[in-house]
């Protein structure tokens, strides 16, 4: 992934003076400009992208979500991938931590980094999975909830556990009291679609130095000291 270029403003000083005089004749001077010129570069858009409404998305969002949590979105989902965070919670259950196939990411802390494992379910696991009762449970409290395009910090958590680029692209959350579910359509066809969905909030509260990773194969719980400057970026 290519880096940010730095904003580089250019500041040009133009001083001019013009001045005529004769022997009995008036002097006439011109007066230095006192502006200084700016040459302005294109502002510089953080790689995970700007927050992008798609109220017709956020609507057909909000229908699965609440779809999953009645046991009536099965037919509805193809493939469902889920990030570590959930899956973390999920795998707990004995039905659910064999269906899919893991997704290993690696998450790089400065210049250190740690291995989380998410999970991809589809085709014939999608079914047990959207109606076994936690997964249910879960969703229907998120779709009592708040729907809104995914802001800055959200989409900077994201981006960190993801491989692909999302700038361009909509990103939708579920927001319930503190907690914040994303869930990102990766395709959408012949009815049925491709999710990705993650529980965001503890993701923020790791990068913002404020909570230990909410998930990740480690002996002990792993915390992010804020510097000057995110490495993250």
């Amino acid at each position: 992934m290519t880096t940010r270029p730095k904003l580089v403003v250019i500041v040009a000083l133009v001083l001019a003076a013009c001045s005529e005089g004769s022997k009995g004749r008036a002097t006439a001077t011109m007066p230095p400009p006192t502006e200084t010129r700016k040459e302005v570069q294109p502002e510089v858009r953080p790689k995970w992208g700007a927050p992008i409404p798609s109220p017709e998305l956020e609507a057909k969002i909000a229908a699965v979500i609440r779809a999953v949590g009645e046991g009536k979105a099965a037919e509805r989902v193809r493939i469902i991938a889920v990030g570590p965070a959930l899956w973390k919670v999920f795998s707990q259950e004995p039905k659910l931590r064999d269906l899919g196939v893991p997704m290993i990411g690696v998450i790089p802390v400065g210049k250190q980094s740690f291995t989380t494992e998410g999970r991809g379910i589809r085709f014939e696991g999608v079914a047990p999975f959207l109606e076994h009762e936690l997964v249910r449970r879960t969703f229907a409290r998120f779709a009592d909830g708040t729907v809104a395009p995914a802001n800055d910090a959200e989409r900077h958590a994201f981006y960190t556990l993801i491989p692909y680029e999302i700038d361009g692209q909509p990103l939708t959350v579920m927001h319930r009291d503190d907690d914040v579910m994303l869930v990102q359509v990766l395709a959408d066809k012949d009815g049925k679609m491709d999710l990705m969905v993650e529980q965001l909030d503890g993701w923020i509260r790791f990068w913002d130095g404020k909570g230990p990773a909410p998930a990740g194969e480690t002996d002990k719980p792993i915390y992010f000291r804020p510097p000057t400057g995110d490495p993250r970026q």
